[in-house]
């Protein structure tokens, strides 16, 4: 499995996904990683 690391990433948007991934029951690595099957999913 690969490992991803993002530099300098927002606070702001961090908070958002944080308080996203609770309000729909899942955790923040879950939520990015649906995030951006579904933006890539024609490609893959």
């Amino acid at each position: 499995m690969a490992v991803l690391s993002i530099k300098n990433f927002p606070d702001d948007v961090y908070r958002a996904l944080k308080i996203r991934a609770v309000k729909e029951g899942k955790t923040l690595r879950e939520l990015v990683i649906e995030i951006l099957a579904e933006a890539v999913k024609e490609e893959v």
